[in-house]
């Protein structure tokens, strides 16, 4: 068990705790409270702070155990835009279910609610205004709302897609339109 840890990282400030068991159970959980952390620490690209609440808990130590994350609280700002989040993410049996995910940074937003596994049943709503937020090497815009639902052996996917200015690997595509219905 860890009853308590507190300190300065990542140019702010960390505090949480954690309880571990070893028993035929093997529960384990483990609560996070950052506070005004330098995103720069971990991406000198982007420029902001963030402060995170978030706990974890689950059962067993193997990649397949059981496990559930919450974020209670996403707040700050990334490239001088309000930063907001919170959401679950469960994983049993393969399958990782998502409830009321939401990542918002600004007027970007990415929404993600369902399962994602075995089954799938995930919906999804994503505006992006800068794709610099994801990845350096990327610029433009991407708005996408649809549907993935079957096996993932069979899966069917229902969407709409909207790019705008997009450069990514010396390619640039100014705009392209999708309505996107596939059936394995």
């Amino acid at each position: 068990m860890l009853d308590r840890f507190d300190g300065d990282a990542l140019g702010g400030r960390v505090a949480g705790s954690a309880n571990v068991s070893w028993s035929a159970e093997q529960a384990w959980n483990a609560r996070l409270a950052a506070r005004d952390i330098d995103v720069r620490a971990l991406r000198p690209d982007l420029r902001g702070r963030v402060s995170v609440t978030a706990t974890i808990e689950g059962q067993g130590y193997t990649p397949d155990s059981p496990w559930t994350a919450r974020l209670a609280s996403l707040s700050g700002t990334i490239m001088g835009r309000s930063l907001t989040g919170r959401g679950e993410i469960s994983h049993r049996d393969g399958n990782f279910d998502l409830r009321g995910v939401r990542i918002a940074n600004g007027r970007s937003h990415v929404d993600l609610d369902g399962r994602w596994g075995d089954t799938l049943d995930l919906r999804w709503s994503a505006d992006l205004r800068a794709l610099s937020l994801l990845h350096p090497d990327l610029d433009g815009e991407l708005v996408s709302d649809g549907r993935a639902h079957g096996s993932a052996s069979l899966p069917e996917v229902e969407g709409e897609l909207r790019i705008r200015r997009l450069v990514a690997a010396g390619i640039t595509v100014q705009s392209l339109d999708a309505r996107l219905d596939v059936d394995a």
